[in-house]
């Protein structure tokens, strides 16, 4: 199975649609039918291992299920076409993705007022949130495609970021316009990372690693306990296709005042600071 799947890998890659995301998250979706499926060649095992796999996902949401039902049928299609399975077992199965609703969540100007009230902006690890919260509303870009940029994606002169296509999820470069105010807290955060963290990424751990999107959900998940309202990291992104104004219209009211930055402050003292 190794060798199927990197040959299907190498097959979508060479169709220049498998940026470094998609490819993780075909491993990430096969593996979890393996997990299901004594030997996925066997399409009778398969079968049994793919009604196993989606019970699993009854209580979860319509795009959860969806994003696996997608990774798998389009590699179910490639392996009927290579002859390693002959036939879609999820065709057979009569499986179909579910209906989602396809209505961006249209939270309320109060709401996201109190979700920016509660990070604390005198610690590295509220500022870094607060900084991906505003970047989201502002451009809209996909949470997983925002952690993973780095300084240099970043133009301070004409207030824009790009999203190279190796970290876009459509593989396509795009350049996303910034407001001021937002360009201005990220240098804030720039300035307050410590110098000895590896990489050249704005947004870390505070152990000084890249903050991943799983991380960044939960800590998502725990603003939404505390506000007593679910708000999801891309909620705030889907804010932007509903109103792209979001940030200008409401800076007065959204946007409390940044503390100065702080001086010189080592990785240690931040991680003190952080955690106080």
């Amino acid at each position: 199975l190794t060798d199927i799947l990197e040959e299907f890998l190498l097959y979508k890659k060479s169709q220049g649609n498998c940026c470094e995301r998609t490819e993780k998250d075909y491993r990430y979706h096969i593996k979890k039918l393996l997990e299901d499926s004594e030997d996925i060649l066997i399409e009778k095992s398969l079968e049994s291992g793919i009604i196993r796999n989606f019970a699993k996902l009854n209580n979860k949401s319509a795009v959860t299920y969806n994003m696996r039902y997608k990774y798998l049928n389009c590699f179910f299609n490639w392996c009927t076409e290579n002859d390693y399975l002959s036939y879609n077992p999820l065709k057979k199965l009569k499986l179909k993705k579910r209906k989602e609703n396809s209505r961006a969540k249209d939270i309320k100007i109060d709401i996201l007022k109190d979700l920016l009230n509660i990070i604390d902006l005198k610690t590295y690890y509220g500022l870094r949130n607060y900084t991906i919260i505003i970047i989201s509303l502002d451009c809209g870009i996909r949470p997983n495609e925002l952690l993973r940029t780095e300084i240099k994606d970043y133009n301070f002169y004409t207030n824009e970021l790009k999203v190279r296509k190796e970290i876009s999820k459509t593989s396509q470069e795009r350049i996303l316009p910034l407001s001021p105010f937002v360009v201005d807290t990220i240098k804030k955060l720039i300035s307050v990372t410590p110098k000895d963290w590896k990489g050249n990424f704005i947004f870390y751990t505070i152990d000084g690693n890249l903050l991943s999107s799983s991380i960044w959900s939960k800590i998502m998940l725990r603003y939404s306990k505390q506000l007593g309202y679910d708000i999801s990291a891309y909620n705030l992104a889907e804010l932007f296709s509903i109103d792209s104004t979001i940030i200008s219209t409401a800076a007065f009211v959204l946007f409390p005042v940044l503390p100065p930055i702080w001086p010189s402050i080592t990785g240690t003292s931040l991680c003190l600071l952080a955690s106080s």
